[in-house]
């Protein structure tokens, strides 16, 4: 079928012409954004492997142990990705009606102190994985599906009493970090809906205020914050893990150990393989690693972007929060993984996408990708195209 508005486009360099009579756009963005996910799974497995070869050896395990369950995740969550290849854009946006009551399930029950282990959720003593990762994109589809845009009127009060139940059980199964995220997350995601900025700004502010009125009668919540915050100062909130990884990242300069010659991981560093896997790199490969990490994901979030602002141009809003919220949703928690490791953030509880070990956030990592590929390819086709 002629794409007779379709256009040529990259959004790294920032090149958009029109283009008449050409069947398919020719664009370089999906391909590019292919490239860097392929590029960024592939070199998570790697550092996965470098830095828990060790850890499974001592646990008497193969020393791929790790690697290789965090690899077939990533294939399962391929091949489902794939799958919704035969489902329309349309389709896509109702998966909400499978995620939703799941993911409030898995947040109730994380929520419960015999259900919670390490933030992650654990039923009959097994960890599986982590509900408030897990409610977030589950959030990404709900704000997508039943928020009303500007050109669509509706109420907002059904899609924000949801929004506030999903954060506040955020907030008490997965911790002020999560919470933050969230709200971070699903202010950008109302914005592009068309939500006025005053309306933002107050929302914000009323998370603030439910986060201080919540603190303040449970203090236990602040106490992960106040060890990220005075690991060594104060004895009581003495945080050795913290202390730690803040000295492997210290300790590997410019270039790093090399790859495998850490020796953080070797029981300096706990869980090397999970939420520290950010210190464990940044030992072996230095600066230089992990500036290229920051830079991967850098692309991702400029890749979705740009491709939200390309459907939000063609009044397709709730394609937009897709894009833009399935980015995000991987690269905030990226980021803020690797500033908990620098000491920069107070808040635990986030492990790194594409890197740290966990099956579960794996395998819904790379299908999230998938997913984001689909929608970065449809902002370049034209309008009937992207709504089928």
């Amino acid at each position: 079928m002629p794409s007779t508005g379709s256009s040529t486009y990259d959004d790294l360099l920032l090149i958009e012409e029109q283009q008449k009579e050409k069947e398919t756009s020719g664009s370089l963005s999906p391909f590019t954004y292919l490239c860097i996910a392929l590029i960024t799974a592939l070199y998570g497995l790697v550092i996965l492997y470098s830095s828990s070869y060790s850890e499974a050896l001592s646990n008497g395990l193969a020393h791929y142990w790790y690697f290789v369950r965090n690899l077939y995740a990533g294939v399962a969550g391929l091949l489902l990705g794939i799958a919704t290849r035969f489902l329309g854009m349309r389709r896509i946006k109702k998966l909400y009606l499978i995620f939703m009551p799941l993911s409030l399930i898995a947040l109730v029950l994380q929520s419960i102190p015999v259900f919670e282990g390490d933030f992650h959720l654990v039923i009959g003593g097994i960890q599986l994985f982590s509900a408030p990762s897990f409610a977030m994109f589950s959030l990404i589809l709900i704000i997508s599906a039943l928020f009303p845009s500007r050109e669509k009127r509706g109420s907002y009060f059904l899609p924000s009493a949801v929004i506030v139940i999903y954060l506040t059980l955020m907030l008490f199964s997965g911790g002020i970090g999560w919470y933050i995220l969230g709200v971070i997350l699903t202010i950008i995601l109302l914005r592009v809906k068309g939500v006025s900025i005053v309306a933002l700004i107050l929302a914000f502010l009323f998370s603030i205020a439910v986060l201080c009125g919540i603190s303040f009668i449970y203090p236990d919540f602040l106490a992960p914050v106040f060890e990220s915050i005075m690991p060594v100062s104060d004895a009581s909130f003495y945080n050795q893990a913290l202390v730690a990884s803040r000295s492997a990242i210290a300790d590997g300069g410019i270039s790093g150990a090399g790859l495998g010659k850490g020796i953080y991981k070797l029981g300096t560093l706990p869980s090397p393989e999970r939420m520290f896997i950010f210190s464990s790199l940044a030992e072996e490969t230095g600066m230089t690693g992990m500036l290229f990490v920051l830079i991967l994901f850098f692309l991702i979030g400029i890749l979705g972007y740009r491709s939200s602002r390309r459907l939000r141009r063609k009044g397709e809003a709730d394609s937009a929060v897709i894009a833009i919220g399935l980015s995000f949703y991987i690269v905030f928690r990226a980021y803020m993984n690797m500033l908990y490791c620098m000491g920069i953030l107070p808040f635990p509880g986030i492990s790194m996408p594409f890197f740290s070990y966990d099956i579960w956030e794996e395998g819904l990592t790379v299908f999230s990708a998938v997913l984001l590929y689909r929608f970065i390819y449809a902002s370049g086709r034209e309008v009937k195209d992207a709504k089928k």
